[in-house]
């Protein structure tokens, strides 16, 4: 059974709502007309950056050295004032920081979270 399942079937049987940790992520489940609503609320990518590269021992003109962009592209990301595009997700896949695909979920959970905040 996939955690989510979990935190949604905690959610049903205890009658209104429920929360708990998917994937490291905080969720909020309700019950709410007859369906189930699920509100995530990741993490900027940055933030696990900002851990990657305390591990390395690196600076952000370091990494940012490795990952062939400038100094203020790779601090806006770090410090959410940033996303992660196709191309840096190649690049911090060729430093051996996860792969592409991880890093671009990463940013769509991000953004599309954001935007159901916004529109609710």
């Amino acid at each position: 059974m996939l955690e989510e399942e979990v935190v949604s079937r905690h959610a049903l049987h205890a009658g209104l709502q429920a929360s708990g940790i998917v994937g490291g992520t905080l969720v909020y489940c309700h019950w709410e007309g007859g369906e189930m609503t699920t509100m995530f609320n990741p993490a900027h990518p940055g933030e696990s950056l900002r851990d990657a590269l305390a591990a390395e021992g690196w600076t952000v003109t370091d990494a940012a050295r490795k990952l062939g962009c400038s100094r203020q592209t790779f601090s806006r990301l770090l410090n959410g004032r940033g996303g992660i595009s196709p191309a840096m997700a190649l690049a911090l896949e060729r430093i051996g920081w996860s792969n592409a695909t991880f890093w671009l979920r990463r940013q769509v959970q991000y953004d599309l979270a954001r935007e159901r905040c916004r529109l609710d």
